[in-house]
């Protein structure tokens, strides 16, 4: 499943100005403040400038080196971007003389390069150019540049810096970002944190407790917990720095958190700081009781992370009965909830439960199927076979298909079990005519199989049927050229609207960022492909992600994949940005908006806009909520 989930720069004006007019939690953010976006240069009317981006989006890194000498500093300021952007690591030794050039835009924008890059052997440049700078917005980036070169004098720099106010928030979140990614191990960079973590200022203490979420670097901190619980004992119930020391002390096998993590689980007024409280907890020990009863938690994100607790190890025998209760006593909603507390029991064989909830699915309900066939992977035995085998009777042709798919991937395993084989055979048969042809391919290429050969109806597997699943796509892909008209028609900052079943969400698009990938967001949206997508993964305090417009669980390929556009939009709170598996030429049509900040998407990831409205509703998206209409609403002359 591609993976989720950019960064600073530009004009310094409130993180709250720009990602919310109306939305009032934003102000319990600790990035309150910090500056988002790159200035506007005019790119959407002038043919110089589009033609820097069309180099980039062709990969062109010499074509873009040699742009940084020309004339104009916005051309030059343009194509270092652009080189950030690819990662062109032999860009490094052109990029660093910028760093003195007498255009603060091009100061700035080979800041930005050098850090997305990430070659070490810039610190000293950055370093030095950090010393002399007199621009706010280039001091800025050259400090979050630093943050993002892996090595302990890049650590050293930023520790020495004199800075103070917004700068020095960005310095303990470049901090954070260098010792969270398990790059550097600097005692000093440790000792900064924690000492930062009693900071005043609230923003500080948000930087610096993000240094503690990371999974990377456990282990070269987890002796100094005792300064985390301290540091949280001063905490109010409010302060968003505690979602991130929650959470990092959830990581450690210490009994002596477990009385914090339960006070901060019933007793925080931020869902987030619940939701990550919930996964230090022993489901054995006095933590169980809040587990269970955070299943109906009104959050239903505090609830999702609280059947992940439960499900993450083998449910302790005394759990087995109350959770059974749960489902019985659900409605069949909340299948975040539902999902890993399913796949558990499915593990430990409780088949009668496992097939009394799929037996409760209605008709036609693909994402409670999905759950369905996911929790049917793990239980063993004629049960599940029978269960997948009510699958094909389903009305949907999706749920159909999906089911004869994974009667046929057990079949793989089970085939060398000779006692099955009989089923299987009459499983394969039955369908054989099926409605759904390309279910039929599945059962025709069964029945091919060398186990079956001398049966009646056995045909031969040498022709290899084609088998296909989900929603076809049209075969028209969108265009992977940028068509500049068609961005000069949307506007600077068009808008996508989403219509999802919890509620409107309106999503700021900055087409200066990311032209290409908002050129294929806005085709898909304008060829209605997003409708009746749902959100199929809900990471409580990390991301919501939907956008599989073709298998609509996640799994899904778009049938084009596009170069990763790395932008100035740092991961905060309700910023929106493109999965992608890894690579940076992968990513397609799937998107996903984060619950708070996190430093390890930035860089990595598409962030190409903010949800300008219904941040309230980012929090009450459940599993399979869908997009009943995606509507793309230009603002040209902005």
């Amino acid at each position: 499943m591609p993976q989720p989930i950019g960064r600073r720069v530009g004009v310094l004006f409130p993180l709250a100005a720009l990602l919310l007019a109306g939305c009032s939690d934003v102000a319990s953010d600790p990035l309150v403040g910090i500056p988002t976006s790159r200035p506007s240069d005019g790119l959407l009317t002038d043919a110089s400038l589009q033609s820097v981006v069309d180099l980039q989006v062709a990969g062109d890194m010499y074509g873009l080196v040699a742009l940084l000498g020309d004339e104009r500093s916005d051309i030059k300021a343009r194509a270092a971007f652009a080189l950030g952007s690819i990662g062109a690591v032999e860009s490094v030794d052109a990029l660093m003389p910028l760093l003195q050039d007498a255009a603060p835009d091009v100061r700035r924008d080979a800041a930005f390069a050098l850090g997305r890059i990430g070659d070490a052997d810039a610190v000293r440049a950055v370093r030095r150019a950090l010393d002399s700078e007199g621009a706010s917005e280039v001091r800025v980036a050259l400090i979050e540049a630093l943050g993002m070169l892996p090595s302990e004098q890049a650590a050293d720099a930023l520790l020495r810096a004199d800075l103070s106010g917004e700068e020095n928030v960005r310095r303990v979140y470049a901090l954070s970002r260098l010792g969270g990614s398990g790059a550097v191990a600097s005692d000093a960079l440790r000792q900064r944190v924690v000492d930062d973590l009693t900071h005043a200022d609230p923003r500080v203490r948000g930087a610096a407790a993000h240094y503690f979420r990371s999974p990377n670097n456990v282990r070269r901190w987890a002796s100094r917990s005792l300064f985390l619980r301290s540091a949280l004992d001063t905490y109010d119930k409010g302060d968003p720095a505690a979602m991130h020391l929650v959470r990092g002390l959830s990581r450690i096998n210490d009994v002596l958190n477990g009385s914090r993590l339960r006070e901060w689980a019933t007793e925080a007024t931020d869902w987030r700081t619940r939701a990550d409280a919930m996964h230090g907890m022993d489901p054995i020990s006095a933590s169980a009781p809040v587990l269970l009863e955070a299943l109906n938690d009104p959050d239903v994100n505090v609830a999702v992370a609280a059947a992940e607790r439960l499900g993450q190890d083998a449910i302790h025998e005394g759990l087995i009965a109350p959770i059974e209760e749960w489902l019985h006593g659900s409605d069949g909603a909340r299948l975040g909830v539902a999902a890993p507390l399913l796949v558990q029991l499915a593990q430990l064989e409780r088949a009668a439960t496992v097939r009394a909830w799929i037996d409760q699915i209605p008709p036609g309900d693909e994402f409670r199927w999905n759950v369905g066939f996911e929790t049917l992977a793990y239980l063993p035995g004629e049960e599940a076979i029978q269960a997948l085998v009510s699958a094909l009777d389903d009305p949907s042709d999706v749920v159909a298909n999906r089911g004869m798919a994974a009667l046929a991937a057990r079949w793989d395993n089970d085939r060398r079990t000779p006692e099955t084989h009989d089923l299987y055979y009459e499983v394969f048969r039955g369908a054989s005519d099926h409605r759904v042809a390309s279910l039929r391919a599945i059962a025709q290429r069964g029945l091919g199989s060398p186990e079956f050969v001398g049966r009646p109806a056995y045909v031969s597997a040498s022709a290899d049927p084609e088998v296909t699943g989900g929603v076809d796509l049209d075969t028209t892909v969108p265009p992977q050229v940028i068509d500049w008209g068609r961005l000069a028609a949307l506007g600077e900052r068009p808008m996508l609207e989403l219509q999802t079943t919890r509620g409107r969400i309106v999503i700021r698009m900055v087409v200066e960022e990311a032209p290409l990938t908002i050129q294929i967001v806005t085709w898909i949206a304008d060829a209605g492909l997003y409708d009746g997508v749902p959100f199929h993964r809900v990471v409580p305090n990390f991301v919501v992600q939907a956008g599989d417009v073709s298998e609509r669980d996640g799994s899904g390929e778009p049938g084009f994949s596009t170069r990763v556009e790395l932008t100035s939009l740092p991961f905060v709170r309700g910023v929106v940005g493109m999965a992608n598996n890894g690579s940076r030429d992968s990513q397609g049509s799937q998107f996903m908006i984060t619950h708070s900040r996190h430093l390890g998407l930035d860089g990595a990831f598409t962030a190409f806009g903010w949800v300008e409205e219904g941040l309230d509703l980012l929090d009450r998206l459940e599993l399979f909520d869908i997009i009943e209409q995606a509507r793309v609403i230009p603002q040209p002359g902005n």
